[in-house]
């Protein structure tokens, strides 16, 4: 996609350029609560984030003091190493110890049996 593109793509955009351009800020820079910045979806891979934030809201609430997240199908782990940053930062907010997990056979997918 060219420049020009890309240009005419945010001026169309119905989310307000200063809007865009705050979230990007924010997320390169994070500043304020967790809670705050996913509310926006100013972190990294912000489904990660929420699932990891709820799921802990809710051990906290059923008295756990730990819990462990999973991802399968690991890959490159790429998704391991957000979902480790999103554990920081829910640990610091929630006061709940998080145990990051991973799992991939290093086969891929098996072959689809649809004709």
């Amino acid at each position: 996609m060219s420049f020009i593109d890309r240009m005419v793509r945010v001026a169309a955009w119905p989310v307000p350029l200063r809007s865009v351009l705050f979230r990007k800020f924010i997320t390169r820079y994070p500043v304020g609560s967790y809670q705050a910045r996913l509310s926006m979806n100013a972190v990294d891979r912000p489904h990660y984030g929420w699932c990891v934030y709820h799921a802990a809201r809710e051990a906290r609430a059923l008295g756990y003091k730990a819990m462990t997240a999973i991802e399968f199908g690991v890959a490159g782990g790429n998704g391991l190493v957000c979902l480790s940053r999103h554990k920081e930062e829910v640990q610091k907010d929630l006061g709940i110890e998080i145990l990051v997990v991973g799992f991939d056979t290093g086969a891929g997918l098996p072959a689809s049996q649809d004709s």
